[in-house]
């Protein structure tokens, strides 16, 4: 399984696109948990515990394809990647 900075690296430019982008923003900005009918406040990642822990097992089984699928996901907007909910949530002010 690759490193956690390669990881970080990989996911850095993967994001959801378009009307997926918007739902995810939505979602993360009403305090809800990505999955959809789940009512549940995220906690990690834009996942309540329960769908997080789901993940990690899951991402945990996939070995050598890991990161190809935990990007899938990211594009699929069914997980953020790390920092985004930051991101989402508190802009950058310094930015213009």
């Amino acid at each position: 399984m690759p490193s956690q900075l390669s990881r970080w690296i990989a996911m850095a430019s993967v994001k959801a696109r378009g009307k997926t982008a918007e739902v995810v923003r939505e979602r993360v900005l009403a305090g809800q948990c990505l999955i959809e009918g789940c009512p549940n406040e995220p906690t990690r990642r834009g996942l309540c515990t329960n769908h997080y822990q789901q993940f990690r097992n899951t991402l945990a089984s996939k070995g050598d394809k890991a990161v190809a699928f935990e990007e899938e996901l990211i594009r699929r907007g069914l997980i953020l990647p790390v920092g985004e909910v930051r991101e989402i949530r508190q802009p950058n002010p310094f930015e213009a």
